[in-house]
């Protein structure tokens, strides 16, 4: 009796391994991708279509429901298995990968073009390096994404395209996929004064780490007022307040934290640092004004290498606010170009606070184009020519930025919003920075 119950508990055994072998282990992996979905709010699941040559790939909730039962599903550490047919559930030529990570960054070299123009693209890793010669790009058609084998793309056609980029198990993630615009229409900027000349007006940006309830910034605000108030050197600087302290703030903005992220700041507040390179020391207000002075009057002795003419429209029936820009260079070099939208006039209790100004925010920034804030490369990524100028268009909707409920505080947008136009060389520091109204326009600067 003994010795028949050992083996059947023997059989039992081995028919419990066999069915969470062949059923359970599926029916397992499958609610735990579901369950990560569900947490991260991103697609984790990918279909490639491998035909010769071309391939395509399919995102798995595009497909129908008995598609993906036919499939069987790999984790990213796992070989892809052979191809096979599409009956066959374990060596599909359809193959679903779980992605584990989303660490890509896709960026294109234009975000806005004219018809009939290629868009290039780079890809970082969650590290900064370029892996674009290994990854792979896809404009997503249709609920398709194509595969880009050259790495661009012409748009043929005015509209909003959507791009998408893979790599070792690294992928772009699909709630932030990349858009470039095709655009029939600029804005005309003012023609150059000054054709021949690269004696180029200079001017450095600040950047300022702030928030409304950081009780030692309001030293700050005071240093940076002594500067533009009493410095000679005052119209030879730009200013953006990144309030990145706390969430609860009115100007706290994605924008300004990626900024911050850009800057190398947040460790401490306040902290303040002069074209996203040099940090000034911040103990007084007396020696943040002393400190400006001298580092912005050195950077500032000679021209800048490059000149940046904005203009700028606001449409109050769409929110729309739009950007163009041209950028003169003097110098080779493989520079980026940023814009933010900047909000003035911002009335809320300052911690700290010793008198009524402190409780007035300006320069705050509330969205930047591109994104990622890492800036749109000129000349295609490659580098400059000397004497060549190059074109910048972006938008902002300003409807969705100040919608109700979503931090207003009685915003006029023609009256406190502000562009900021700032280009980096390829080491990322700010080589010159302007500043433009609303339905306002600034041509090249030149020193006199």
């Amino acid at each position: 009796m003994l010795v028949f119950q050992g083996v059947l508990l023997k059989e039992l055994r081995k028919l419990i391994k066999f069915l969470y072998n062949t059923i359970m282990k599926k029916i397992y992996l499958l609610f735990v991708m579901c369950f990560i979905g569900a947490l991260t709010g991103v697609a984790q699941n990918v279909i490639r279509i491998i035909d010769g040559d071309s391939e395509k790939v399919y995102l798995a909730s595009d497909l129908d429901s008995l598609t993906i039962r036919a499939i069987d599903y790999y984790s990213a550490e796992d070989p892809l298995p052979p191809g096979g047919d599409v009956e066959d559930d374990v060596n599909a030529e359809y193959v679903n990968r779980v992605v584990s990570n989303t660490g890509l960054t896709l960026m294109a070299t234009q975000h806005f073009v004219e018809p009939g123009m290629a868009v290039k693209f780079a890809v970082l890793d969650e590290n900064g390096n370029d892996v674009t010669a290994d990854a792979k790009v896809y404009v997503i058609e249709n609920n398709v994404h194509n595969h880009l084998s050259n790495k661009a793309y012409v748009c043929q056609e005015t509209g909003t395209y959507q791009f998408w980029a893979f790599y070792n198990d690294l992928e772009t993630r699909h709630d932030v996929l990349l858009e470039v615009v095709s655009v029939t229409d600029k804005l005309d900027v003012l023609a150059d004064a000054n054709p021949t000349s690269t004696n180029f007006f200079h001017r450095a940006l600040i950047i300022k780490a702030t928030g409304v309830s950081c009780p030692n910034c309001p030293r700050a605000t005071d240093g940076i007022h002594m500067f533009f108030d009493n410095s000679e050197y005052a119209d030879n600087a730009a200013l953006m307040a990144l309030h990145t302290y706390a969430s609860g703030d009115p100007l706290w903005s994605n924008a300004a934290e990626t900024l911050t992220s850009q800057a190398g700041l947040g460790a401490s507040y306040p902290a303040i640092k002069i074209n996203f390179d040099k940090l000034i020391p911040t103990l007084s207000s007396a020696e943040i004004a002393a400190s400006l002075n001298t580092t912005i009057s050195s950077i500032c002795s000679k021209p800048a290498e490059t000149a940046i003419a904005v203009s700028t429209a606001y449409d109050e029936a769409t929110g729309l606010i739009s950007v163009s820009a041209k950028v003169k260079c003097d110098n080779p070099n493989k520079y980026k170009v940023t814009a933010v939208l900047l909000q003035d006039n911002v009335y809320f209790p300052q911690d700290g606070a010793s008198k009524e100004e402190h409780n007035i925010h300006g320069s705050g920034v509330k969205a930047v184009s591109p994104t990622t804030g890492v800036g749109f490369a000129l000349n295609n990524g490659d580098n400059t020519k000397m004497g060549g100028v190059y074109d910048f268009c972006c938008e902002f909707n300003a409807s969705e930025l100040y919608a109700k409920g979503s931090g207003n505080y009685a915003l006029d947008v023609l009256r406190d919003a502000r562009i900021l136009v700032y280009v980096q060389t390829s080491d990322r520091i700010v080589d010159n920075v302007v500043a433009c109204g609303l339905n306002k326009q600034v041509g090249f600067e030149y020193n006199k």
